[in-house]
């Protein structure tokens, strides 16, 4: 009996004292990394990464950008952490907004850093101010915090920054269909679709001109009406409202205004542009249809050309 009086107290005296331990809280992984490693951006563009994969530790996680240098040279990368002046829409542009006047209503100034690593969860941010610094491949090392405590992680990530993309083309395709006085349809592909190519001049006018050339690279001729719109679909003049356009022998031309890239707006986020070269204008006795989705990314004179490549301009 004495025996079990004192196993007794011996295990109410262990559990008083594990209660009285008081309970470590938080847990800090040791497997922390971005999972996109490298972090690949272009000059002058927006790019963002995930945040840093924090294997469970507990949250909020705190980051600090320690140093980022070039990797090639292992020099300090001052230049993607100094604020540079660009440009942004301070509100969102919606179709009210068809001015020039109303459109500068929503641009302004702001001073941002090239790069940027977000303070809660590590995000890595290149932002349009990144057209300032050099190509390259750069290198950054962190500080990670949380309630549990700190670490440094080295090379926690490389940062390809790639030369800036003047435009881009999202794509093209094109069908003939039947001509009066057969009713509209009849659709068929054309094989290999309508190919677009882009030549920008630089120190020239801000003007998009776009120019649908036949087989043989002769243009048509919009002013004479041989190059149309398809009805209510969406074409190039109203996402570059500010401006009237222009009909001339060769091409449709259109300035365009000074925002932050790409100013092109499109309908319901669809930004094909739908024409129609009619059957009276060539050779193969039906409508050729083209559409072609594109940006531009620079300031200067665009010509976009895009080739029927079955037909020939009558």
């Amino acid at each position: 009996m004495k025996t079990l009086k004192i196993t007794g107290l011996l295990c109410l005296l262990c559990v008083v004292f594990y209660c009285c331990q008081k309970v470590e809280e938080g847990f800090f992984s040791d497997k922390i990394f971005y999972r996109a490693n490298p972090f690949v951006a272009t000059q002058a563009g927006v790019t963002y990464s995930r945040p840093l994969e924090v294997d469970g530790s507990t949250q909020p996680i705190k980051v600090k950008l320690l140093s980022i240098r070039n990797k090639a040279t292992g020099k300090a990368a001052d230049d993607l952490l100094k604020e540079r002046e660009v440009q942004v829409f301070a509100g969102e542009l919606t179709a009210a907004d068809s001015t020039i006047a109303l459109l500068q209503s929503k641009i302004t100034k702001k001073m941002v850093k090239p790069f940027n690593v977000n303070e809660i969860g590590g995000r890595l941010e290149m932002s349009q101010a990144s057209e300032f610094v050099d190509i390259g491949t750069y290198e950054i090392d962190i500080e990670v915090s949380n309630m549990k405590g700190s670490k440094v992680i080295n090379n926690a990530c490389e940062i390809q920054l790639g030369p800036k993309k003047h435009y881009e083309l999202i794509g093209s395709n094109a069908t003939t269909s039947d001509a009066p006085p057969l009713p509209e349809g009849g659709f068929v592909q054309v094989p290999g679709g309508a190919p677009v190519t882009f030549e920008r001049v630089p120190t020239g006018p801000d003007k998009i001109i776009i120019m649908f050339i036949d087989m043989n690279g002769v243009p048509f001729n919009p002013k004479a009406g041989q190059v149309i719109i398809r009805g209510d679909r969406p074409h190039f003049a109203p996402m570059d409202p500010f401006y009237p356009e222009e009909k001339t022998d060769t091409a449709l031309v259109f300035q365009y205004p000074i925002t932050p890239f790409p100013f092109i707006r499109g309908a319901f986020n669809d930004f094909n542009n739908y024409y129609r070269i009619p059957a009276s204008a060539n050779s193969l006795g039906k409508h050729i249809n083209p559409t072609f989705q594109f940006r531009v990314y620079s300031r200067g004179t665009w010509i976009i050309k895009i080739k029927m490549l079955t037909a020939a301009k009558l």
